[in-house]
């Protein structure tokens, strides 16, 4: 049996075709950018408004990261192949379009991080985010 096959407490992830750990680590993406991509696109499975704001907490963080040169230093670009991981991600977990827009955007502006486009991605992702962080509050 295979790790992804089983989880430990809940059942959010079980259901996924393409895992977000399995993504992640075939994207290369460091571990902020995951962990935002993670609560983005379980949400619906798991714990509804708070995953949306504690997406929302990791794309603020990447955004820090991004303009501090202190922090930046560490950063690693994620190789080429991302596109088809992302597309894959989003089509084996039908994530909906505006689920689609933000994990999209977090991976642009983690794959592609460069002081032209970067900003731009993630305040896209805000967007987006704030988008489904909006489908709860006005419920």
């Amino acid at each position: 049996m295979s790790a992804s096959d089983k989880q430990v407490g809940g059942g959010h992830y079980v259901g996924q075709k393409y895992q977000v750990w399995d993504f992640t680590t075939h994207s290369g993406f460091d571990p902020i950018t995951h962990t935002a991509i993670k609560y983005a696109s379980r949400h619906r499975f798991k714990n509804g408004l708070e995953d949306i704001e504690k997406a929302i907490h990791c794309v603020e963080k990447l955004i820090e990261i991004f303009t501090d040169k202190t922090l930046r230093m560490g950063h690693v670009e994620v190789y080429s192949p991302t596109a088809a991981y992302v597309s894959k991600y989003i089509t084996e977990n039908e994530l909906d379009a505006i689920e689609r827009s933000a994990v999209e955007s977090v991976c642009m502006g983690s794959a592609y991080w460069n002081l032209n486009f970067t900003p731009y991605a993630y305040r896209q992702a805000l967007y987006f985010l704030n988008l489904l962080r909006q489908n709860y509050t006005s419920k």
